[in-house]
């Protein structure tokens, strides 16, 4: 097992790619923290990632806001003392409008998701791998 007693946070854990890494990570041995905003489709993916390990997690937040990001990292930390990877999977496709018609509000929710969820996932967790002095992390795309 590749990833024996590791601690992985894999945003957009809930679905499509972001669960395919979750269950990837688990069969390897990871405790896998999964985090999205819909809570159905988290309880859903949850309940698979026990089967594989059972110290699984599954937190409900806004990657967007940074406040949820700050709870989220503690709820880890209390759990499980240690965050050993980060997979930055979460982002929205934003409005299917041509760029002439989507509003400033519309353009803010993708930034917010997609750039400064990335931004505030990494800002957090890295604080907690430099007193480990240890981590990795990875963000889709790159």
């Amino acid at each position: 097992m590749k990833l024996k007693d590791k601690v992985a946070i894999v945003t957009g854990g809930n679905q499509g790619i972001g669960k395919a890494i979750a269950l990837a990570m688990a069969k390897e041995g990871a405790k896998v923290v999964i985090v999205a905003r819909n809570a159905v489709r988290l309880k859903e993916t949850l309940s698979a990632l026990q089967s594989l390990c059972p110290y699984s997690l599954a937190i409900e937040a806004d990657i967007g806001e940074e406040s949820q990001i700050k709870d989220m990292v503690h709820k880890v930390w209390q759990n499980f003392g240690r965050i050993d990877i980060l997979v930055n999977n979460a982002s929205i496709t934003g409005p299917t409008k041509s760029a002439v018609e989507i509003s400033a509000e519309e353009w803010e929710e993708v930034l917010r998701i997609n750039l400064l969820g990335t931004v505030f996932c990494c800002r957090e967790v890295l604080r907690i791998m430099m007193q480990q002095r240890s981590g990795r992390g990875r963000s889709r795309g790159a």
